[in-house]
């Protein structure tokens, strides 16, 4: 396990990732990152989401940066496979700031400074197609996301199967 003093610590499919006070990325267990030293970006970070072939991170200044398996065509260009080079493999994600980021298997949504939500990778039921409005937080499941508005109100999106994108009437979290 990883020495140091650690800010964050989050958790993808078997394997974790934290935030050292430096705001370097440490990551250990069964991890995509098997030659972690090669594969996770040298940046500082502020907050990282996890998938189980990927991380994101936003970045002390607010980019977002993105590593990992990419063999998932939605992610664009990027490496594939396990034969991992000896570079970082960091993907095509939206440029610019964001302040909250999260990250599912097929694709990643984040909240913009203006509060705006934008979403990448795969879209096969609408997951990566947010609502407009501003928001202040959202959350990715497995083909469906939902976001709390600045208003504390719910909004969902995506495949709704389940009911899973049909949050409750008047569903609103607490500040």
């Amino acid at each position: 396990s990883p020495e140091g003093t650690f800010n964050a610590v989050y958790s993808g499919n078997e394997y974790h990732c934290g935030i050292q006070d430096t705001g370097q990325v440490e990551c250990w267990g069964r991890h995509p990152f098997e030659r972690r030293d090669r594969l996770i970006p040298s940046d500082t970070f502020r907050s990282l989401a996890l998938s189980s072939e990927r991380a994101c991170g936003l970045t002390s200044s607010g980019d977002l940066k993105c590593w990992g398996e990419t063999s998932e065509e939605c992610f664009g260009p990027g490496h594939s496979g396990t034969d991992f080079s000896s570079e970082v493999i960091e993907f095509e994600v939206p440029e610019g700031q964001f302040l909250h980021i999260d990250m599912n298997r097929s694709y990643g949504c984040g909240v913009r400074p203006s509060g705006a939500l934008e979403c990448w990778g795969c879209n096969g039921y609408g997951q990566s197609s947010p609502p407009d409005g501003t928001y202040r937080a959202v959350s990715t499941g497995g083909s469906h996301a939902c976001a709390v508005a600045t208003d504390n109100s719910v909004q969902c999106w995506g495949s709704n199967k389940d009911g899973q994108a049909s949050p409750p009437k008047g569903l609103r979290v607490a500040e």
